[in-house]
C-alpha cells in the first residue's frame, strides 16, 4: 500500500510580480523537497529557482542558452527541489505581467 504525502493546503508563500525586466530575486521563507508554482497572470512565466540571488534569476530562452522553466498562463505545477535550504525564486515576462505564487512543502 502506498501513502500519499500531499502539498499542505497551509503554505507559507512567496508572491512575485514578473514582468519583461530582468528579475530581482526573492528567498522564500521555507524550505521543502516540493516547489509549487502558481502563474495568476495572462502571460506565461519563466522561473528560476537557486540557492543563492545570483543563481535564481529568470531569463528567456534563447538558442544555447541554460533556460528558465516554462509555467504557462493560469498554471498551479509542482517541481522537485532539494530540501536543504530556503531558495531563491524568480520569474519573468516575454510580454504582460503577472503574478506567481511560489510555495515550498513536503510531499512526494
Amino acid at each position: 500500500m502506498q501513502t500519499a504525502n500531499l502539498f499542505s493546503a497551509q503554505s507559507k508563500v512567496t508572491t512575485f510580480a514578473a514582468t519583461t525586466s530582468a528579475p530581482t530575486p526573492k528567498q522564500m521563507s521555507n524550505a521543502g523537497n516540493t516547489l509549487r508554482v502558481v502563474n495568476e497572470g495572462t502571460a506565461a512565466v519563466f522561473i528560476a529557482v537557486g540557492d543563492t540571488s545570483a543563481t535564481a534569476i529568470a531569463t528567456l530562452p534563447a538558442d544555447g542558452s541554460v533556460t528558465s522553466c516554462y509555467v504557462a498562463p493560469n498554471a498551479d505545477v509542482n517541481f522537485a527541489i532539494p530540501a536543504d535550504s530556503a531558495k531563491f525564486v524568480s520569474a519573468i515576462c516575454r510580454s504582460g505581467t503577472a503574478t506567481v505564487e511560489f510555495y515550498a512543502g513536503e510531499s512526494s
